[in-house]
């Protein structure tokens, strides 16, 4: 829809496992899955953090809006030059996880460009909806 913008809508969402035998249907009800939360709050959209501050003691706090209903969220920490991701967080039941600044293969994050994003899961019609929302890039100074 080309009234919004990308931080408006998710990036991809997922409903299931649904077994269904040949020609059986399904209601899984109403679902929206556009303005409905994941909106980037700290740290936000085009903003810098300093390492230094990264530490176990001193933990970078990541925050979104909630999403409706959501029973659990997790997030995605990438280098804004590729699609891997360098941590995740485990999956937390508030919207916030905290980043002790180390990394996936062990090391501590350095200076440079990243993007993080957010995926919640909550249960329609006793199935799986799980929603994605768009990356929004950051910058770890000195």
């Amino acid at each position: 829809n080309e009234q919004f913008d990308v931080s408006q809508v998710m990036s991809w969402v997922w409903i299931g496992p649904i077994s269904l035998s040949a020609g059986a249907q399904i209601d899984v009800g109403d679902l929206e899955i556009g303005l409905l939360g994941l909106e980037h709050v700290a740290p936000a959209p085009e903003s810098s953090v300093s390492v230094a501050t990264i530490s176990a003691a001193t933990p970078l706090e990541f925050d979104w809006t909630a999403y409706p209903q959501a029973e659990h969220y997790w997030l995605d920490l990438m280098r804004a030059d590729g699609q891997t991701i360098i941590w995740q967080s485990e999956l937390v039941t508030s919207s916030t996880a905290a980043f002790d600044g180390t990394l996936l293969n062990g090391s501590h994050i350095a200076p440079g460009d990243y993007v993080w994003a957010v995926g919640a899961q909550r249960k329609v019609s006793g199935y799986d909806l799980v929603v994605y929302g768009y990356l929004a890039a950051f910058e770890v100074v000195p």
